[in-house]
């Protein structure tokens, strides 16, 4: 990503070396309590000041053929605001391109006020963008879970803070919808992932 014109990050308090890593690269780094997934990505396009604005999270890398591609759509005029992403999951060590997670296209390129991320809504936050978008060609890496230990930790993680956000809306398990259409769904793509990814 040398080919930026600026990096920014908001870290909610890590005990690593992410601070020191981002600022030998010339990083932007902000501190900011944690308040929710979309929350802090809103605050760190906030701090973007380049025209375009490219939302990447920590799990996720831009391949050569991508990084080409964003160059030479931002050196032309981009027809589109927006753009969606391809994104390639890591599941278990394999790469799945089968069963529905492929691809998995994420609005992440677009002008900079031009979308924000939906909050309150737990992990999955996304840009909201109103208008046509374009679609890259090539992928974007994301190593989701590279192992089962990972899956269960972040399932664990996830599923405690949206029966966190439930609660606070005041929705009981009486209000929700019946998840029996969801493990059918669930086995069907995890049945697909095995067929076709072996």
């Amino acid at each position: 990503m040398k080919w930026a014109d600026e990096i920014v990050i908001v870290d909610s308090g890590s005990k690593d070396r992410t601070l020191e890593i981002a600022k030998s690269f010339g990083a932007k780094t902000s501190h900011h309590a944690f308040d929710g997934h979309g929350e802090q990505k809103n605050v760190a396009l906030d701090l973007c000041t380049s025209d375009w604005t490219l939302l990447l999270d920590a799990d996720e890398v831009l391949t050569p053929a991508l990084q080409a591609d964003i160059r030479d759509l931002l050196s032309s005029d981009p027809k589109y605001d927006a753009y969606w992403i391809p994104r390639l999951n890591l599941y278990f060590g394999r790469w799945i391109r089968h069963g529905g997670f492929y691809p998995d296209h994420k609005l992440r390129l677009f002008r900079r006020g031009a979308a924000r991320l939906s909050e309150g809504v737990g992990p999955h936050s996304t840009p909201q963008f109103k208008g046509p978008c374009g679609t890259l060609k090539h992928d974007m890496l994301h190593y989701a879970y590279p192992t089962l230990a990972i899956y269960l930790e972040h399932m664990s993680r996830y599923s405690t803070e949206i029966a966190q956000l439930l609660y606070r809306d005041g929705r009981t398990s009486q209000s929700l919808p019946s998840l029996s259409g969801t493990q059918s769904s669930t086995q069907s793509r995890l049945s697909s992932i095995t067929t076709f990814s072996g």
